[in-house]
């Protein structure tokens, strides 16, 4: 087994336990999720042992990994709480053609039938983005409320950060004092909102621009690999899921994708920018500094991306230092763990021991300083993308929370890590 079949089988895996029950916890779907995470470890391994022995997972192999994430998702609707049916119907019959089109497309040596299957898919799966905030207009989660009433806030000169959000579970007194993310997540949710009323949309677009980046940064492979694996991103099972419960995870996957863009086009001091504004979308991101080191070394580029962090939260800093402070940052640190987190944490409370955040902190120091040290001696971006990935991958499994959208999150740094682990490093490394 190559390392590229290992990390195309643990994309598989986690794709599926996270199906399992929208990834609330299941000592199956823990399982999945543990092989999962050591798939990628051995994979890792192997490419450090064997750094010149790149070998990518087969087509056969990815045409396998697509084919099932399309029956996969005939089994639930691809949300909760969708009003339209209709919708339901056009994207499982539309998936029933494309699981029936997709052995003949890439099993085939015809390439202008692969071409029309993947114009295909790509339509279907930008329709099926599109059409997901309209076939659910309002779902019962309070992340989407928080995103859509702290918006409509400060457009009406309100603090976002200092003003109550309804609680959509119905208690009557409000469990929201504002929002709970950072300012930078709350900048690109207003584009999308005062264009189209629903924040959502800039998840959309996030997720487009990702696969156009995988498409983009697998140039020189083949091109049958390329649709595969822009494929298995868009069409995994919970994407558009995750899409109607409005949570973040595509934002940090979208300015990931541009920070990799831009390095490849050798523009260092704006992809240092992007990372920076990436750092500061969630509060877990942190650790993706201490790997910055594996990519980047020059203390310019790191006040670049530290001030960008940085001027990221400054309004709000003059204006809403203390619900900033409080509702942006804190109040997504200071949760316990969760029975229904798909990791180790409800298995320990079954036995009455009940993680803390601090868990999650300790695990994200601990895997990012191991992971820094294996892998420094790989090519830059590869030895990058295998340290971002596990250590991410650790923070979740290992500490007090782990929800569909984080793994979410893990998934597509694993596409990005299967997408460029074959590919020559050039312009990209540092």
């Amino acid at each position: 087994m190559t390392t590229g079949s290992l990390l195309v089988g643990s994309y598989t895996l986690l794709a599926f336990a996270m199906f399992q029950h929208n990834a609330a916890y299941t000592p199956y779907g823990l399982a999945c999720v543990c092989l999962s995470f050591l798939g990628v470890c051995i994979a890792g391994f192997w490419a450090r042992k064997y750094p010149t022995r790149i070998a990518a997972g087969s087509d056969r192999l990815l045409t396998a990994a697509f084919i099932f994430f399309l029956v996969l998702s005939l089994f639930h609707p691809p949300g909760i709480y969708i009003g339209n049916n209709n919708y339901v119907l056009f994207v499982h019959l539309t998936t029933v053609l494309l699981a029936l089109l997709a052995p003949i497309a890439f099993l085939t040596k015809r390439t202008t039938m692969t071409r029309s299957f993947f114009i295909l898919a790509i339509v279907l799966a930008v329709t099926y983005r599109i059409l997901m905030p309209i076939a659910s207009p309002k779902p019962v989660i309070d992340v989407f409320a928080d995103i859509q009433e702290s918006v409509a806030h400060m457009l009406n000169g309100l603090d976002p950060y200092s003003t109550p959000v309804r609680d959509v579970y119905g208690s009557l007194t409000p469990v929201l004092q504002g929002y709970v993310y950072p300012p930078a997540d709350l900048y690109l949710h207003t584009i999308a909102y005062v264009l189209f009323k629903d924040a959502r949309y800039i998840y959309v677009f996030a997720e487009l621009f990702v696969a156009w980046t995988i498409w983009s940064l697998t140039k020189g492979q083949s091109m049958r690999r390329r649709q595969l694996l822009t494929l298995i991103f868009l069409f995994h099972p919970r994407a558009l899921f995750v899409l109607e419960q409005a949570w973040l995870d595509p934002l940090i996957l979208l300015m990931f994708s541009v920070f990799l863009l831009l390095r490849q086009n050798g523009r260092e001091r704006w992809s240092a920018a992007v990372y920076g504004y990436m750092l500061s979308l969630k509060q877990y991101l942190i650790f993706f500094v201490l790997h910055w080191f594996l990519l980047e070394r020059r203390w310019t580029q790191l006040g670049i991306m530290i001030g960008t962090a940085i001027l990221t939260a400054i309004p709000f800093l003059l204006i809403s230092p203390h619900g900033l402070w409080e509702n942006g940052i804190l109040y997504n640190l200071q949760g316990s763990a969760s029975a229904d987190s798909l990791n180790f944490a409800p298995l320990l409370m079954q036995y009455g021991i009940e993680l803390s955040s601090t868990v999650s902190l300790i695990s994200g120091i601990a895997a990012g300083l191991l992971t820094f040290v294996i892998f420094r001696r790989l090519p830059p971006l590869r030895g990058y993308l295998f340290a971002t990935t596990i250590t991410t991958f650790a923070i979740f499994l290992f500490g007090a929370r782990a929800y569909c959208n984080y793994y979410y999150l893990v998934s597509g740094l694993m596409v990005f890590l299967l997408a460029l682990h074959a590919t020559e490093e050039t312009k990209i490394t540092a």
